[in-house]
């Protein structure tokens, strides 16, 4: 029951869904100019950050199975993972460029510029290391927040204790399922937040 319990909490809270949240989050706060954008706006950065973030991936991990490049969705084996984080990165990049575009504040989407840096990093330490994957998306959450709170100098205190409360629920997961050890998760966490607050303390942006 109790892997049961941690399997759905794997999923729900899987990496691939994080951007939307943050994008759900930051287009509802009463800051920048989220109370001018129009909802038929909204709605479109909404879809087009899930069908770039989560929705493409997904396809691309599908075909990836099929083809047998890999042997499972959930790569559980570190050799396996490579190409599927290459590819992501590129759609998370292409995700960026699209907002980019769209004249909105780049506070909006300096999360993405975050989640390339994990990407990059995860796949260099998979080399020799089963980092948390998981658990990296979790810290972005946290530090997207964080890092939000430190720049802008703004009260998102129930925002990270959320993402706090569900990183420990991931944590638990992850450990539960015997994917990874302590130290990948704990490890995993640590750097998806330093890598998200860096960038939203980056002067550039």
């Amino acid at each position: 029951m109790e892997k049961r319990i941690a399997s759905g909490i794997s999923i729900i809270l899987h990496p691939f869904f994080i951007p939307s949240f943050v994008m759900l989050a930051l287009l509802n706060l009463n800051v920048f100019m989220a109370f001018v954008i129009p909802l038929s706006i909204r709605l479109w950065i909404q879809g087009m950050i899930f069908v770039m973030t989560f929705a493409m991936p997904i396809v691309m991990i599908y075909f990836l199975y099929r083809a047998k490049i890999i042997s499972s969705f959930y790569m559980e084996n570190r050799s396996e993972r490579f190409l599927p984080l290459i590819m992501t990165g590129i759609f998370w990049g292409m995700a960026y460029y699209l907002l980019s575009r769209t004249g909105l504040p780049m506070l909006y989407y300096a999360f993405l510029l975050g989640g390339l840096a994990a990407i990059i990093v995860a796949t260099v330490v998979n080399h020799f290391w089963k980092i948390s994957i998981h658990m990296l998306g979790m810290g972005g959450l946290t530090g997207v927040f964080l890092g939000m709170s430190f720049r802008l100098g703004i009260d998102v205190f129930p925002l990270i204790a959320i993402a706090i409360l569900f990183s420990g629920l991931v944590g638990y997961s992850r450990l539960k399922l015997n994917s990874h050890n302590p130290s990948q998760v704990y490890t995993g966490y640590g750097v998806g937040v330093f890598l998200m607050v860096i960038v939203y303390l980056l002067p550039l942006i």
